[in-house]
């Protein structure tokens, strides 16, 4: 099996090509049917691992429960949906699912209770083929960390 590794996913081409004979067919038959069953094979539907589109936001699960609000912004976000992917043992959300509606920049603002809040960047690209979708550039960046609000206090955030 042939497989290619791109930025967001991998593409298997699947040899999916089997040789069978009927009713006794004669054996030069038979080579010249496996013949042409290989030349097929390289022409087999691709199948597609790839990774999800859109990117995860992650808080300490001592800190979820202190989350009020995840508010994506910027022009990848406009109309971004966010969701909970994930639930802290003690209470609120540890991991949320943001998907981007279009390309570029994406700033997630984090509001805890309280009144800190912390913002990151994500740089979102638009991917076609195989693996199409909304993704984070580099794909490393799928995964955006906030620290729980006593470690940054509302000092502006990080940007990635």
């Amino acid at each position: 099996m042939k497989q290619a590794r791109s930025g967001v996913g991998s593409v298997r081409m699947p040899n999916m090509c089997a040789v069978s004979t009927r009713n006794g067919a004669g054996r030069a038959t038979l080579v010249l049917t496996a013949m042409m069953g290989m030349l097929a094979c390289g022409q087999s539907a691709p199948e597609c691992e790839c990774d999800p589109p859109g990117f995860t936001v992650t808080v300490p699960p001592e800190s979820a429960s202190l989350v009020n609000q995840v508010v994506p912004s910027g022009p990848a976000c406009t109309m971004a949906t966010v969701s909970c992917a994930k639930s802290s043992p003690s209470g609120g959300c540890a991991s949320y699912l943001v998907l981007p509606s279009a390309s570029g920049n994406c700033q997630i603002d984090l509001y805890f209770a309280g009144g800190t809040d912390d913002e990151q960047n994500v740089n979102i690209v638009h991917t076609s083929g195989c693996c199409s979708g909304f993704h984070a550039d580099p794909p490393s960046a799928g995964d955006v960390v906030f620290p729980s609000p006593a470690t940054d206090a509302g000092a502006g955030g990080s940007d990635v």
